[in-house]
């Protein structure tokens, strides 16, 4: 603490390299420095110590402290005597820095943790796998992973269905209104089990170790269309209801299925290639044939019309708008105006008595009455890619039901729900509908719409009026100590099923299970619970994973958020001294714009309250973002209150990264002479893209060469786009007249794309998709990639909710390189290695920019 910044002349150089090397601990013996860590470079986690130099450099190679086969070294610490105690196998082990056995300690716990109590609450909202029945009588649901029913005329209290620690959802009701399907996790996986409310008894409906969910029974009610999740892919299966028979249909499930009206085909999104598009297969099995041809990644809402003579579904690209295409099974027959003017002297004078006859009238359909028979569907296979495409629309599509008319339907949209109106010659109307929330079904006269708004079940008039909430209760009990076993199950299970390695990185994932299952059986509380989670989704040695949720009292306990004045303080006078001298004032923030505190004035007061070494700066500045904050300041010319906007900890921290932004460009600006622009990409989110695309202004465009900087670029999934920007090339240019000006193309037709020379940096805390983008760089050849190969985190990754109301992450896809090498554990590459000596910062300097210029600039002035 005696020296300064200035006199360090840093080096930084590995001491131990192979593995993973995790948790240095210093230890200091007399003229020697050893350095302990604990490393997997022998296959299992293990302690190891280095012997160092005063310089800092290794004496010899890295030997073991200790010597286990198998299991993990968890959280090392050192005493001041050189013992290092940590966490192994469920206990606390020490082992002394020479060396010896490692010795495990005998721990005595006296009481117990009270874990949380179970907590009863009747709840009115927040369902899920909301369905009405066909008969629209009765309704079903989820709550707190157990399956209830209720009418829905009467606002009574819901009637329990199961009771059970596992997870139940994806309810379907039987086609005679007395029954439901769900699929319950209470043997270990997702299996079909059916309620039969006339008897009050439950069957299981499949067995077997794999996954299975319903879909929906035909419309006859013969058979019931299910999903099967397999280790490696998804079958499309039915059962017959009365007999029993179970067979698969189709082996490449991706995407939901539907019924044709006549029950003898189903339609469903099927793999072609890399990308999903509706396939129809028939009920009795046999080939199933492709039936739309679209190259889009994303599919659902898959729907067969009422009369059968065409299907609708949803599809689109990850970040561009949602689409409904129409694939029309037999050619449609052309309308002309004339035949619609001839049919208006068809149609029966309304004047009349319509009861001339005698006759009485027809009684108004219900949702309970009897269906005619429908016509056989018919599928003309000759042309049929022809007679899909696109539907127009000037929104996003969300979601597609049908109506029963077979001629309408309503649409989820970016601005809202929509009636669509299929027209004759393929005319399609949209009208905004004052509704909201999700669609779930229309009743089988089609005079209602079901949705869902709020975890409530909503009726709507159709096809438009009033709108009524079909309330009930149900009571939710929280109990710990009942799912905590079946959530951890769920869990695991889920990996099982999911995880993108069917080796699990080589662990032995049942084994986990029988290793992790009895702690969980003893977990008190739920960030016991939550540590064992994680623990053994640990085990899988693998990025994106993590169990989250409610583990625990709330972060940061009282919910207050601190307000902050944009100033930072000079550690030493603090720990020293107890005062608050200012050692920076961030440009921009609050104490900037208000002016009159400058570096090494020292704070006196905030709001009239002294401050001193036990002064709490975060309570004094409690609660006022967006208030006013008076700072007694004491400088050269003497003591001032200076009054302050407070603003949040989130629009300082976002200030103070634009400012280092525009240091780093002031830098490559400077170290190049001007000649090299400067853009750094924080994460692959949508807006880290829009910034990207704004900080390539004019002067970057403008010009010899741009620096672009990914490190510590915390991933997301916009990669693709980001390196459009930079992959594009121009192939003419355009010039108005009047203006000498070449203009190139890509430019002036509006597409964005620098077509400047480009050099990325990028270092190892560049995660994720930063890793994609950096790949992307390199193998496309756009350039040279200088600093430290990133970090080797790159798998593509979902989440997945437990019965607890917790999550569990999920790594989902294995992401290669076009060698085929699995990304995930295998940083990506640099061509121009630089580390970053330790503490260069305070010295003004950036070696791997510096590298950088040198780079990009030998390439321009050398034409590489």
């Amino acid at each position: 603490r005696e020296a300064t910044m200035l006199d360090l002349v840093p080096t930084y150089r590995p001491v131990a390299t192979g593995g993973k090397n995790m948790w240095p601990m210093w230890a200091i013996d007399g003229a020697s420095r050893r350095l302990a860590f604990m490393s997997d470079r022998g296959g299992t986690e293990n302690l190891w110590t280095v012997e160092l130099d005063a310089s800092g450099a290794a004496t010899g190679d890295p030997v073991p402290l200790t010597r286990f086969a198998d299991g993990r070294v968890l959280f090392p610490s050192i005493s001041d005597d050189a013992a290092i105690a940590f966490e192994r196998d469920f206990g606390i082990w020490t082992v002394g820095l020479d060396g010896g056995t490692p010795r495990r300690l005998d721990i005595t716990l006296l009481g117990a943790a009270e874990g949380p109590t179970p907590e009863a609450d009747e709840e009115e909202s927040g369902w899920g796998s909301i369905t009405v029945s066909p008969d629209g009588k009765k309704w079903a649901f989820t709550a707190g992973g157990d399956v209830f029913a209720a009418s829905m005329s009467d606002d009574v209290p819901a009637t329990r269905v199961t009771n059970t620690p596992a997870e139940e959802s994806g309810i379907v009701w039987t086609p005679d209104s007395n029954g439901i399907v769900y699929s319950s996790w209470r043997t270990g996986t997702e299996k079909l089990y059916h309620h039969d409310f006339r008897t009050g008894t439950e069957r299981q409906v499949t067995t077997g170790g794999d996954r299975d969910n319903p879909g929906e029974f035909s419309p006859d009610g013969r058979y019931l269309l299910y999903a099967r999740q397999l280790h490696d892919a998804r079958e499309l299966r039915v059962i017959e209801w009365d007999g029993g028979a179970d067979r698969l249909l189709a082996p490449d499930l991706r995407g939901g299925a539907t019924w044709s009206p006549d029950s003898r085909w189903i339609a469903y999104g099927g793999e072609t290639d890399e990308f999903t598009n509706v396939k129809v297969v028939p009920v009795e099995g046999g080939e199933a044939r492709q039936v739309s041809f679209i190259a889009s990644s994303s599919f659902g809402s898959v729907q067969w019309s009422a009369d059968g003579s065409y299907l609708v579904y949803r599809t689109a690209q990850r970040t561009e708008p949602g689409e409904m295409i129409r694939v029309d099974l037999v050619p449609a027959p052309p309308a002309f105006d004339e035949d619609a003017f001839r049919e208006l002297f068809n149609e029966p004078n309304d004047d009349e008595d319509d009861d001339a006859s005698g006759d009485a009238p027809a009684a108004p359909a219900t949702s309970g009455d009897p269906v005619a028979a429908p016509d056989a569907v018919t599928i003309e296979w000759e042309g049929i890619r022809r007679r899909g495409g696109v539907v127009d629309t000037d929104f996003s599509v969300g979601s597609i039901l049908l109506h029963p008319d077979g001629e309408s339907g309503v649409v989820t949209g970016d601005d809202g729900m929509k009636r669509v109106t299929f027209g004759p010659n393929g005319d399609v109307e949209f009208e905004s509908l004052d509704v909201q929330g999700n669609p779930i079904d229309f009743s089988a006269d089609g005079r209602q719409l079901y949705t869902s708004r709020g975890g409530q079940l909503r009726v709507v008039s159709w096809p438009g009026g009033n709108e009524r909430t079909i309330s009930t209760s149900a009571e939710v009990v929280d109990d710990f100590e009942r799912t905590r076993v079946a959530a951890f199950e769920q869990g695991w299970g889920e990996m099982r099923d999911g995880f993108y390695d069917p080796d699990f990185h080589g662990a032995d994932w049942d084994a986990v299970r029988d290793t992790f299952r009895p702690r969980m059986e003893g977990a008190r509380t739920r960030a016991e619970f939550s540590r064992l989670m994680n623990m053994m989704l640990g085990e899988l040695n693998a990025s994106h994973l993590g169990h989250s949720g409610r583990t625990g009292p709330p972060q940061g306990g009282d919910g207050h958020a601190t307000g902050r004045v944009g100033l930072r303080f000079d550690r030493l006078a603090y720990e020293q001294d107890g005062r608050f001298v200012v050692s920076e004032v961030v440009e921009l923030g609050p104490a900037d714009l208000a002016g009159g505190i400058e570096v090494g004035d020292e704070i006196l007061s905030v709001d009239g309250t002294p401050l001193g070494a036990d002064s709490d700066l975060h309570l004094l500045l409690r609660d006022t973002a967006g208030e006013e904050v008076v700072l007694g300041v004491s400088s050269d010319g003497g003591t001032s209150d200076v009054a302050v906007l407070a603003t949040s900890a989130g629009a300082e921290s976002q200030l103070t990264y634009r400012n280092w932004v525009e240091s780093r460009r002031a830098y490559v600006d400077r170290v190049s002479g001007g000649r090299l622009g400067y853009v750094h990409i924080p994460s692959m989110s949508e807006g880290s893209l829009q910034g990207f695309i704004r900080d390539l202004d004019q002067e970057n465009h403008a010009k010899d060469g741009v620096v672009i900087d990914v490190r510590d670029n915390n991933g997301g999934f916009v990669n693709v786009y980001a390196i459009d920007v930079l992959a594009r090339r121009n192939y003419f240019t355009m010039e108005s007249r009047g203006t000498d000006l070449l203009a190139p193309s890509r430019v002036r037709l509006g597409q964005r794309a620098l077509l400047a020379p480009t050099v990325l940096v990028t270092n190892q805390n560049t995660l994720s998709d930063g890793e994609d983008f950096t790949e992307g760089y390199r193998e496309l050849g756009l350039g040279s990639v200088v600093g430290e190969p990133t970090a080797g985190w790159i798998i593509f990754t979902g989440s997945r909710r437990l019965v607890d109301g917790t999550t569990v992450r999920m790594p989902g896809t294995a992401i290669r390189d076009n060698r085929g090498q699995n990304m995930e554990l295998n940083p990506r590459p640099v061509d121009v290695e630089v580390e970053r000596p330790a503490g260069e910062t305070y010295l003004g300097i950036d070696s791997q920019l510096d590298a950088a210029v040198r780079t990009l600039l030998g390439q321009i002035d050398g034409g590489g």
